[in-house]
């Protein structure tokens, strides 16, 4: 079952090496994110989210119920 990053990332015919340097994130914790086995943080989830153009909320769901400082 794809994540919702996996889905974005796919959709923006991106691999998984080339977001990881447009956002920062190494390629073995973007793997980690998408295989579902953790959640990232809020800064490694706002780097994913601004390199690929979206908001946090719609690739990571559980941020949509905190708040932002």
């Amino acid at each position: 079952m794809k994540t919702k990053l996996q889905e974005m990332r796919v959709s923006k015919k991106l691999k998984q090496v080339e977001l990881a340097q447009q956002s920062g994130v190494s390629v073995f914790k973007l793997s980690v994110f998408e295989s579902g086995a953790a959640r990232p943080g809020r800064e490694n989830a706002k780097k994913i989210a601004d390199a690929l153009g979206v908001k946090i909320e719609e690739i990571f769901p559980h941020f949509a119920t905190q708040v932002v400082p």
